[in-house]
């Protein structure tokens, strides 16, 4: 019989990890540093500089790491009418205010400690079944389609192709997932 380190099987018992951080978790410090933010906003902040502040402020000072797409979520969404609770109907017209930014930042951004390309390498673990660190195409393309996103073999082969950086026809997942975040968090060009 097999042994399971103490560790994948806590991680499985417990279900998946959460994805995203609840406004609770933001300290003092950070929610003063947001609400100058959120100011500037009321003040009417240029989206481009909004975005920009939201990023330094979110990845250098507090160590959270959403993506230029996430940011630029939370600025689109501050631009929109605020989402209204169905059980409170009578918010339908009120404007934003700190607690629901609050929300929105914390709402797009992976827990505090998350590190996107070791997200990436532990999800790649649970399917690599021989601890080898490397899948196949027919690997990948099995993961991506238990998780609903369906890929043909040619788009797998391709993939893998991409990311080979011997020839072996097998993805290094480490090296991937390292591939995949490398420009996620790219200030420069304000691209994902």
């Amino acid at each position: 019989m097999g042994t399971t380190s103490p560790t994948t099987h806590n991680q499985n018992r417990e279900g998946p990890p959460r994805m995203t951080m609840e406004a609770s978790e933001f300290t003092e410090d950070q929610v003063a540093l947001l609400e100058a933010i959120f100011q500037n906003f009321l003040d009417g902040c240029d989206r481009r500089d909004l975005q920009y502040a939201l990023s330094k402020t979110l990845r250098v000072g507090f160590q959270l790491f959403p993506s230029n797409g996430q940011l630029r979520d939370i600025v689109s969404a501050l631009h929109e009418p605020r989402p209204v609770d169905p059980d409170y109907p009578e918010d339908r017209d009120r404007p934003w205010d700190l607690p629901a930014f609050l929300d929105l930042v914390a709402s797009h951004c992976p827990p505090k400690g998350s590190n996107p390309t070791q997200v990436l390498i532990e999800a790649f673990q649970m399917f690599d079944r021989d601890s080898s660190g490397f899948l196949s195409a027919h690997e990948l393309k099995v993961i991506l389609s238990r998780m609903g996103e369906p890929l043909p073999q040619a788009e797998a082969d391709k993939m893998i192709a991409e990311a080979d950086t011997n020839g072996d026809g097998m993805l290094d997942y480490q090296e991937y997932a390292r591939y995949m975040t490398k420009g996620l968090y790219n200030d420069e060009t304000g691209e994902e």
